[in-house]
């Protein structure tokens, strides 16, 4: 049997790749590593760190259904299709065993397992009701996101969807999970979204408050389970972003695969030492990035006003990071 990846989908954090300054994925103007540093920083990392994506029921049901494969592999995973080789015009082409419909969807939800995540991340809050959304259609919502195919796929507020869009998105998604198997569940979000719009007694604000109660509620319990937001890509994508190659109304598998990279940033900290016996509080004057690996330097005149005593800067782990006036500080005890 002849299998063809579908697409790839990297994710990668600046904590664990940047070596202090060091940028793994540097922007303009900061100190970037060499390919060999990039080599060695990859051979360490695993998402499995702090991140996991699953599928939702109804992409598990079209994987299985379809004769499609997800290999996971240590920066993400891969959808693999059984394929048949075909001739198309003089050019090899590979065809899906199973082709999917054009309106297929395919989604994975993505979870944060390490309890200081958003500590040394750069993203919203937990407490905030709004997920993220990475994918190649975004019609139909209020704030239209970025799409996939065309982001540079830094995980910015690009891709954060509004509370609204947020409330839609889940009911989309449950709502194909939940018609898995013909039967929907009776304490089924779906199924309590169902029961109150029949319910002829309410009036529709009645009906729309609600619902805007449970579903409110349901992004705030998955929230505290970890869950960050969702990859969903559509077979046909928007603006011609789609998964294969249409020819003649048969799908191809892509000439060069897909390959999606996803990058959080590390989040940027004030740095406060402090020394309990001389009872003194140092803050560095300038935000510096939480890393794994590496080192920064810190010296007296990183402060103002400077210390008189001489004391060793160690840097901070991600375990003591404090929200203060919407500002974020790193303590080490010295």
């Amino acid at each position: 049997m002849l299998y063809k990846a579908i697409f790839n989908i990297n994710l990668q954090h600046a904590y664990f790749l940047d070596e202090g300054n060091t940028k793994f994925s540097p922007i303009l103007g900061e100190s970037a590593m060499t390919e060999n540093q990039k080599r060695e920083a990859l051979k360490n990392y695993t998402i499995l760190d702090y991140l996991k994506l699953i599928p939702t029921q109804n992409t598990s049901a079209l994987i299985k259904n379809h004769r499609l494969l997800l290999k996971r592999h240590p920066q993400g995973f891969r959808l693999i299709a059984s394929v048949l080789e075909k001739d198309v015009l003089g050019e090899t082409k590979y065809n899906p065993l199973i082709q999917l419909e054009e309106d297929t969807v395919l989604t994975f939800a993505m979870y944060a397992t390490d309890s200081n995540f958003y500590n040394y991340t750069n993203i919203t809050d937990t407490i905030e009701n709004r997920l993220y959304l990475f994918s190649n259609v975004v019609n139909n919502l209020e704030n239209p996101i970025t799409n996939i195919f065309t982001g540079d796929g830094t995980i910015d507020t690009n891709y954060l969807l509004s509370i609204k869009d947020t409330k839609t998105i889940l009911q989309i998604i449950k709502r194909e999970d939940d018609t898995v198997g013909g039967t929907i569940k009776q304490f089924s979000l779906t199924n309590r979204i169902a029961l109150i719009n029949a319910e002829e007694s309410l009036t529709a604000i009645e009906k729309t408050t609600q619902i805007d109660v449970i579903i409110t509620a349901y992004i705030k319990a998955q929230k505290r389970n970890g869950l960050i937001g969702f990859i969903r890509l559509k077979v046909k994508g928007e603006m011609n972003n789609d998964l294969f190659n249409f020819i003649n109304n048969r799908q191809y598998i892509m000439d060069t695969s897909l390959v999606f990279t996803l990058r959080f940033k590390n989040r940027n900290t004030f740095w406060r030492y402090i020394h309990t016996a001389d009872e003194v509080t140092l803050i560095t004057e300038e935000k510096n990035p939480l890393t794994k690996n590496g080192f920064i330097e810190i010296e007296a005149t990183d402060f103002k006003p400077q210390p008189i005593q001489n004391y060793q800067y160690p840097n901070p782990t991600a375990t003591l990071v404090k929200e203060e006036n919407n500002n974020y500080y790193s303590e080490i005890f010295i």
